[in-house]
């Protein structure tokens, strides 16, 4: 992939991992919803396609343990299509949080340092070698370890009606001469009756050194937003009934 710019999402996207459920107070059991990014979209308009787009946007499909994420495009090569899928992956994430217990599935704890839980990888197929957690009601705190860098995971929650409501995720990276930022903010409104982000505003940083180029720094801002939501009106029940 050439595209430069969606490399670098691709990097600050792998690190947005909220826990936790959907936090509805009534159940949330089948849900579809859109992601959109017209940031992306122009710079595949730009740099891939040459052309402008009708449509482009991701749709997500949950059920339960089934999770679908669908790239609705025209045109885009298959690696592309891949990237974009997995940055719409990530990005769904925030409406569909990850179970911290399943994340931490593949390490076992292997001691306590301050306040700090640290857990390693005892199967030496991870990527993560070693994982170390700092949890607090409103706060979280990862740190990633690998052979190649270290990635820094910062989460902060806000109490919205009595449920829990991730509010910002900062993440640090370092790897190698390249070390890369970020900071997502997400905002929520009432869908119906339940609570669901429809904006997340992310600003990145990169940042590379090389010895013959010298220091190099490249932003990027962005906006994702969460459309066209139905909440158990059996969207995602008739799309998997029909693979």
């Amino acid at each position: 992939m050439k595209n430069k710019y969606l490399k670098i999402l691709l990097l600050a996207s792998c690190a947005l991992i909220p826990f936790g459920g959907l936090g509805a107070k009534e159940e949330i059991r089948d849900i579809f919803f859109e992601i959109h990014n017209d940031e992306i979209k122009s710079a595949m308009e730009r740099k891939v396609s040459m052309k402008k787009f009708e449509k482009f946007f991701c749709e997500v499909y949950w059920l339960k343990d089934q999770k679908e994420v669908v790239v609705v495009a025209d045109e885009l090569k298959a690696g592309v299509r891949a990237a974009v899928r997995k940055i719409c992956e990530r990005k769904s994430d925030i409406v569909i949080p990850a179970s911290f217990d399943k994340y931490l599935n593949p390490f076992e704890k292997s001691g306590v340092k301050g306040d700090w839980d640290i857990y390693v990888d005892q199967t030496g197929v991870n990527s993560i070698n070693e994982v170390w957690v700092k949890r607090s009601p409103l706060k979280e705190e990862f740190i990633e370890k690998r052979p190649t860098g270290t990635t820094k995971l910062h989460y902060t929650y806000q109490k919205v009606k009595g449920l829990k409501r991730l509010k910002e995720v900062k993440m640090s990276s370092y790897e190698g001469v390249q070390n890369i930022s970020s900071k997502t903010v997400i905002y929520y409104a009432k869908i119906d009756k339940y609570l669901l982000p429809v904006k997340a505003e992310v600003h990145t940083n990169q940042n590379l050194v090389k010895k013959e180029m010298g220091d190099f720094t490249r932003n990027i801002q962005e906006t994702f937003y969460f459309k066209n939501y139905k909440v158990n009106a059996s969207e995602a029940l008739i799309y998997f009934s029909k693979r």
